[in-house]
């Protein structure tokens, strides 16, 4: 029941965001659960990343992007955590 609330919780949040990349960065990084980011919300971050997309999003938004959400939910354990993983994804990604 718990998993059901957490996803339609998620989408709803979700939907207030702006472009798609806001929407994936934060289903991947949402605090209501202990669970890594899944795997296609953190490729389509890499994706975005590590390709020049025109006029979609530059490499700058798309770091400015993952900081703020950082700097944004500093008492979010699971938050905090997730966006660690996803920054070090993009970090190590070639």
């Amino acid at each position: 029941m718990k998993g059901g609330l957490n996803k339609i919780m998620r989408n709803l949040k979700s939907s207030v965001k702006g472009c798609e990349f806001e929407k994936r960065l934060f289903k991947a990084s949402y605090e209501g659960d202990w669970k890594e980011p899944k795997e296609k919300h953190v490729q389509f971050i890499l994706d975005c990343f590590g390709i020049d997309l025109q006029s979609y999003i530059s490499h700058e938004e798309v770091s400015e992007f993952i900081m703020d959400r950082i700097n944004s939910t500093t008492k979010e354990m699971s938050s905090n955590t997730k966006m660690y993983i996803i920054l070090h994804r993009c970090l190590t990604s070639e």
